[in-house]
């Protein structure tokens, strides 16, 4: 098997939205083989009661929903950075986020890997209820002092401009909104627009049927890990 010869002050992070663990788990395994992430963050595993995801060489922590199909989630983290890691929390009341927290570097860094509501399906009101009680969890991770990163599949149309995506459709749903207000209080940044270091994007999403492009997988970090981030690269 391939070793990963990277520092240990230096990370590289896996994002991938399965649909479905099992049906995709060759798949997904292939690529971990093949890259050797440090992290690997999994939407939609789409697995139920006290099932997991299992990965050789990784610590995984799943969160799975109880009472509606769908959903579920995954943070898997390299074994070579067991001994650094925390999982220091997990969303209630149905919010499907986890928090894993890296303390192997100064100021440490906490990952929370979050997979949003369906807007369509969600009343205006949930989508800020949920993204308040996120907020208040954001809150104590940079009272604490930490770098932070927040990925996932949101399920929010961000728009374009500078406060979202270059060349994006301009439509901004109200979750959109949400993070958009993130990235203007000047606290966080939205790497998917950071000019020079994306890869393959910014798009991370094309419908098979319409061909129309979408930017719903989203990457935003605390500024001031901002000088860290070398590049972000999609394959969609």
């Amino acid at each position: 098997k391939k070793k990963s010869r990277r520092s240990i002050d230096s990370l590289l992070l896996l994002h991938s939205n399965p649909r479905g663990w099992l049906s995709k788990k060759a798949a997904v395994l292939e690529v971990i083989e093949t890259t050797l992430p440090d992290y690997v963050n999994l939407n939609e595993t789409q697995l139920r009661g006290n099932n997991k995801v299992y990965i050789k060489d990784y610590t995984c922590y799943s969160k799975n929903r109880k009472d509606i199909a769908g959903g579920g989630i995954c943070s898997a983290i390299s074994s070579r950075l067991q001994q650094h890691t925390v999982c220091v929390g997990e969303g209630g009341e149905g919010d499907e986020w986890l928090m894993v927290r890296l303390d192997h570097i100064y100021p440490a860094l906490t990952i929370v890997n979050v997979y949003g509501e369906q807007e369509g399906r969600s009343g205006k009101e949930e989508v800020e209820a949920r993204w308040g009680r996120l907020l208040r969890e954001l809150q104590t991770i940079q009272q604490r002092g930490d770098h932070c990163l927040l990925v996932g599949d949101m399920n929010k149309q961000v728009g374009d401009g500078p406060l979202g995506v270059p060349g994006n459709h301009p439509q901004v749903s109200p979750g959109g909104r949400l993070v958009r207000d993130l990235v203007q209080s000047g606290d966080w940044v939205l790497v998917n627009a950071l000019e020079g270091r994306v890869e393959g994007g910014p798009f991370t999403r094309q419908d098979p049927a319409t061909g129309r492009q979408s930017c719903l997988d989203l990457w935003l970090c605390t500024a001031g890990l901002v000088p860290h981030v070398t590049s972000l690269v999609v394959d969609s």
